[in-house]
């Protein structure tokens, strides 16, 4: 075959990939079983569409290496090409290392995973009301069940451009180190929690974090480029970053953040198909060394701190480990990470003894070129999900009904859970179907009789049904993440409320300003123009406050500082607050004033308890005077 015609049929392969369907984008059992460079052709086919600059892949066994290398070029103004020793900043990967390392010094015995937080660092202040009964636990810092808040604008990016100690990345993260709910109750994903990980490993050890990181895995598996770091150096090896611009991907520059050990891997191919075989390998008759032991390893897999693990099922985010790709045999575990200009991935399935690793340098999403791989690595295998397990109707009939969300990453945004996570389990023939307000249905089928469910696309269950310990009401996790049992009727009057407060205040905003003018022009009593002006005054701030919240959050590395954008937040947060009370006060006063008779004087009214109704729910979500800057 010519070259001509071998460029046709990869071509043609290409389209087979992007155009599948089903549970994967391959087969399961294809007639043509697809080879590394038809692969990398359909990968370079993805990241030219989706403009990617430059990647690297590691695809391996326990036992060999079968791609290491990369794909483009490092930084689209030096056109340099990746190469298999190319630095790729990893961002959350780096997380799997430090469970990794925090997982080396419980296999010594320095504490067990249940050792309570304030037994192992005396001097951290974390503020915990449920800490008597409830405390916060090494194994809920782990896998994202101690309750703390993600880290906010301010504590994210390191400023001076020097050193940080682990004590000095947790100080500077200090207002996030609350916990928000009872620990071990569920699954919220939080930078802090690896912050204080490596504050322990410096603390136990006597050595800074990535010293540490060197002598028990960077050292023992050959990372050879793998280093933490979290300031810019000239670097040769390192991949420039880039984000989205008005054409394409524009190169930035380094930028510096308080990472540390949640966040400040740099890797290559090779290191990161070091790190991959050495999962592999844990518990094979190859594996000569102790370096992890298969037990442990079989823990950091596995969830054990939320309701729902409690109520047996433990697929959910271990140790430092995620649940991927659910719809592919070989219970795939990885981890995702994403940087300024850079997204990371790695998987690994031990039943299928095989494992690959990405990363891009550009803020893009490339989950198509993710799954490819996956497919490309199950495709001699055929996805067989369990049987569905007879529901039984009366039993469940108590733990349906509406549910909303109670497990936000970020405190700032989770008014926005209001609206978008609201769900409703009911039965359907032998499914459980679980559907939001403004979103489409999920169906589920049951694995076994204890409440536990699997996505119909799934092979494993992520779904667990259970009584709510403390205040026995029904509730849901799906991995780990847990909905709380709520009224229907309440939810919808309060969305139904929040709809028609928008509607009068947009309405008076252009009644008011056409008031004002026939105030001017003396058309109107001068008495009924008064309480216009705090009401508008109120009305701008609520729309400065959605103007100037989304435009400071666009750039977050900007969110964390004083300027335009975040000074308009607090000024707008201001505004609708006092304007509220102003409105509703004089509004009231007018109303007194005139009677119940006066059409104008009962929207003045109105409107400004509306304003008071969405003033006070910003309030409730400290959205009212807000300074990201000290946030």
């Amino acid at each position: 075959m010519n070259q001509s015609l071998t460029y046709l049929f990869r071509r043609a392969l290409v389209l087979s990939l992007l155009l599948g369907a089903g549970l994967s984008l391959l087969p399961a059992q294809p007639t043509h079983r697809l080879s590394w460079p038809e692969v990398q052709d359909s990968i370079l086919v993805l990241m030219e569409k989706a403009g990617i600059p430059g990647l690297m892949v590691a695809v391996v066994s326990s036992d060999s290496v079968w791609v290491e290398s990369g794909l483009g070029v490092t930084d689209l103004n030096s056109r340099q090409p990746v190469t298999d020793s190319t630095r790729f900043r990893m961002g959350s990967v780096t997380k799997s290392l430090t469970a990794l390392c925090i997982m080396k010094l419980v296999q010594e015995g320095k504490f067990s995973l249940d050792a309570p937080l304030s037994t192992l660092l005396p001097d951290l202040r974390i503020s915990n009301p449920w800490a008597t009964t409830d405390p916060i636990r090494l194994v809920h810092l782990l896998e994202h069940t101690a309750g703390l808040d993600d880290l906010h604008p301010a504590a994210y990016y390191n400023r001076t451009g020097t050193e940080k100690t682990s004590r000095e990345l947790v100080a500077a993260a200090q207002n996030s180190l609350s916990a928000r709910w009872r620990p071990g109750s569920r699954m919220a994903y939080s930078n802090a929690d690896y912050l204080i990980l490596g504050y322990l490993m410096e603390e136990i050890t006597g050595q800074r974090p990535e010293a540490y990181a060197q002598t028990v895995l960077f050292g023992p598996l050959e990372m050879r480029d793998a280093r933490l770091r979290d300031l810019p150096q000239e670097d040769p090896q390192l991949a420039t970053g880039h984000i989205p611009g008005q054409d394409s991907v524009k190169p930035i520059p380094f930028r510096p953040t308080l990472a540390g050990m949640a966040g400040s891997l740099q890797a290559s191919a090779r290191d990161m198909a070091a790190l991959l075989q050495a999962y592999l390998r844990v518990g094979r008759a190859s594996d000569s060394s102790d370096w992890l032991k298969p037990d442990v390893l079989h823990r950091m897999e596995q969830s054990t701190s939320t309701y729902a693990a409690q109520a047996g099922l433990t697929r959910g985010y271990g140790l430092g480990l995620n649940p991927v790709f659910s719809g592919h045999p070989g219970a795939w575990r990885g981890h995702s990470g994403g940087i300024d200009g850079f997204q990371a991935f790695f998987a690994y399935s031990r039943s299928l003894d095989r494992g690959f690793a990405l990363a891009i340098n550009a803020n893009l999403p490339f989950g198509s070129i993710q799954r490819l791989l996956a497919d490309w690595l199950t495709q001699d295998t055929v996805a067989t999900p369990p049987p569905p397990y007879p529901l039984q109707r009366d039993k469940l009939a108590t733990s349906l009904g509406f549910f909303t969300f109670a497990s936000p990453r970020n405190q700032l945004l989770s008014f926005q859970e209001i609206f978008t996570s609201p769900r409703s389990l009911r039965l359907q023939g032998d499914t459980l179907v679980s559907e939001g307000i403004f979103s489409p249905p999920v169906y589920w089928v049951a694995v076994n009789d204890s409440g536990h469910f699997r996505r119909t696309d799934q092979l494993e269950a992520s779904l667990a049904l259970l009584w709510h310990p403390h205040d026995s009401k029904p509730a849901f996790a799906v991995n780990g993440q847990l909905y709380e049992h709520a009224r229907k009727g309440r939810h919808i009057l309060f969305l139904t409320l929040f709809a028609l407060s928008v509607l009068i205040i947009m309405l008076f905003v252009l009644v008011g300003t056409i008031w004002l003018l026939l105030g001017a022009l003396k058309r109107v009593d001068r008495q009924s123009v008064y309480p216009v002006w705090p009401a508008l005054v109120g009305a701008i701030g609520l729309a400065g406050l959605q103007h100037f919240l989304n435009a400071a959050l666009q750039d977050f590395f900007r969110a964390g500082l004083m300027h335009g954008d975040t000074i308009g937040l607090y000024v707008s947060g201001l505004m609708l607050g006092l304007g509220s009370i102003g409105a509703f006060l004089m509004a009231l006063r007018y109303l007194l004033a005139k009677g119940l008779t006066d059409p104008w004087a009962i929207f003045l009214v109105l409107h400004s308890m509306m304003l008071l109704f969405l003033a006070a729910m910003a309030y409730q979500y400290d959205l009212i005077g807000l300074q990201l800057w000290n946030y």
